[in-house]
């Protein structure tokens, strides 16, 4: 306090209580995977902010794409604005070991990631490198964005979790090349049965045939083969990822068609790297409590399978997005669901964003309270400005209620911190939440009725 020692008028400034919480950045992205240069910043973390950046150090004179590259260049053409790369180069690995660590291990320490993918990687060790990473108590302000498997003949493989040699993973160097042109395979249906996509698109082995072995291909990915048969119990081949029981992974079925960034050949490419631009594009343009499904992937001229509706009836109820293609519309994200069970309270992928975005929020916004005299003038404050910040997250549409009282709670005072509490120097403060959910299925009931008033007094 100051001393007033002579008789006069004085001002001074005061703070005036309020703090602002400010919303975190939920649009960016992490990739890990091999560049066309496989020793271009070999297991670093690099910030890039556009797909030319990327180019002049993971390119450079390279003649070959990899899903690497695909994958970012999708990214910021589908509205990503800021991601993190880690080249792990040839025959790399997602974690590395305690002594070399590398891949998923670089990104530990980066607070402001959000997504999480590794394009191509889709084999058991993959799933449980991504997944135990965004759901370590440390990191759970990420998701990670999985890819299934290229080639399927059954998709309910997918929805049973792959184990250690059930598959055989897609590690890329390089996207798989195709000889046709862009509309080869498509087909004018789109409810067409998984036979006739698979015969539309070719087999495994015809693809193999006309495209030459491994060896003839130089500088193409081995892609994940047709499954192989298992006599009688072929049926139970498992592909698909984990659970996540918070709903901390979303998965995508089936890989896109777009041009190579370095080649301009049509290629097969993992969707993780282009779904992580719908994702941040939403964000802009909605917010993070916008489901990113119903919405356009740009780069993709066509897709690998063409996804039926008996087909995503089979994978959307065990959280697998389709991402099918619409005579209308064209290729769009058809599936807004978390690796999360069915009966979870996060089995939605904005729900979980959303979640994350606000206790990310919050726990940065109050980082001022450490240390602070633990009394009744610090409960009212942080009630006062955690409050002030869930009203502006309902205004925006992202909580349910006509008032901010029915949207959210938040509870700080002398119930919740009780003696006992304040002796172990802690503060604790209730919030709960409503968040909005998507509107995943759409239901018009018709009937037939002569008289239109008991039809309105019915509904009242």
């Amino acid at each position: 306090m100051p001393n007033y020692l002579a008789p006069g008028v004085y001002v001074q400034e005061v703070p005036s209580g309020a703090r602002t919480i400010g919303r975190v950045n939920t649009s960016i992205a992490a990739f890990v995977g091999v560049a066309p240069n496989p020793t271009a910043r070999l297991d670093e973390a690099v910030v890039i902010d556009n797909y030319t950046q990327f180019a002049d150090i993971y390119v450079g004179n390279a003649t070959t794409g990899t899903a690497l590259a695909n994958a970012v260049f999708g990214f910021f053409d589908e509205g990503g604005g800021r991601c993190y790369v880690v080249n792990i180069g040839t025959d790399g690995s997602l974690t590395g070991t305690s002594a070399k660590p590398t891949g998923l291990r670089l990104l530990e320490a980066i607070d402001d990631i959000s997504m999480v993918a590794a394009p191509g990687y889709a084999d058991a060790e993959a799933y449980a490198a991504l997944i135990g990473h965004c759901e370590h108590p440390l990191r759970q302000d990420r998701m990670a964005i999985l890819d299934t498997v290229e080639t399927v003949d059954d998709v309910s493989a997918l929805t049973r979790v792959a184990t250690a040699g059930d598959q055989d993973g897609v590690k890329p160097s390089v996207p798989q090349q195709a000889d046709g042109a862009p509309g080869r395979g498509d087909r004018t249906d789109s409810e067409g049965s998984g036979a006739a996509a698979a015969g539309s698109e070719g087999s495994g082995a015809d693809r193999a045939g006309s495209e030459g072995s491994g060896a003839d291909r130089a500088g193409s990915v081995s892609a994940a083969p047709s499954p192989p048969s298992r006599g009688p119990s072929a049926v139970e081949l498992a592909l698909g990822p984990p659970q996540s029981p918070d709903g901390y992974a979303a998965a995508y079925y089936p890989w896109l068609r777009v041009k190579d960034v370095v080649t301009g050949k049509l290629v097969s490419q993992p969707p993780s790297g282009h779904v992580a631009g719908v994702w941040a594009r939403v964000d802009g343009s909605r917010g993070v409590h916008k489901a990113p499904a119903n919405e356009p992937i740009r780069g993709a001229l066509s897709l690998v399978r063409r996804v039926s509706r008996g087909e995503q009836e089979v994978l959307n109820p065990a959280g697998i997005n389709c991402i099918r293609y619409f005579p209308n519309e064209g290729t769009l994200i058809w599936g807004t669901r978390t690796r999360a069970p069915e009966a979870n309270p996060y089995r939605y992928i904005p729900v979980r964003r959303l979640t994350n975005m606000i206790k990310e929020s919050i726990a940065d916004g109050t980082r001022w309270c450490v240390f602070e005299p633990n009394d009744f003038t610090l409960w009212r404050t942080i009630h006062f400005n955690i409050s002030a910040f869930l009203t502006g997250v309902w205004r925006d549409g992202a909580l349910l209620g006509r008032t901010p009282q029915e949207a959210f709670f938040v509870k700080c005072d002398a119930e919740s911190n009780p003696p006992d509490v304040r002796e172990a120097g802690q503060v604790v403060t209730y919030i709960g939440i409503a968040p909005v959910k998507p509107a995943e299925f759409v239901i018009f009931k018709l009937m037939q009725s002569a008289d239109v008033t008991e039809i309105e007094n019915a509904g009242a």
